[in-house]
Order: C-alpha cells, then structure tokens, then sequence
C-alpha cells in the first residue's frame, strides 16, 4: 500500500512511473472541461483537463511498477 494514497481510496491499482524514462505519444488533444455545477456558496468552478496518452517504449521495465491497493 502507498503512503501517497488516502485511506479508503477506491483504486484497484495504480502505476507509479518515472517520466523521465518512458517514451509517449498523444492519441488525443488535451480536453478543457468546464463543470456545470453551481458552487456559488464557496465561489469555486470545476475544471477538468482530460489527454489521452499511450505508453511507446521503457528505457527499462524498472521505470514503471504498479501498487496494488491492499484489502481494507
């Protein structure tokens, strides 16, 4: 279990990976998403940046391990 994620985090599993040492390429153009949602009361607005990316090649299989969330 990572002492980066919360308690209770609902995630089955997560990739941790050094950017420096894998190679991407960008299957889609970045995506600005305005929420629609009122938040008047903290005058706050939700914005969400969506980018599809899809993993080329490793420098070496180290570069990128996967956490997997332990039972609670």
């Amino acid at each position: 279990m990572s002492s980066f994620l919360a308690p209770k985090t609902v995630a089955v599993a997560v990739a941790v990976a050094d950017a420096s040492r894998i190679v991407v390429g960008v299957r889609r153009n970045a995506q600005v998403k305005v929420s629609k949602d009122a938040r008047f009361s903290s005058d706050q607005v939700g914005f969400k940046l969506t980018m599809r990316m899809a993993g080329v090649s490793l420098a070496e299989p180290g570069s990128v391990q996967i956490v997997k969330a332990a039972a609670s």
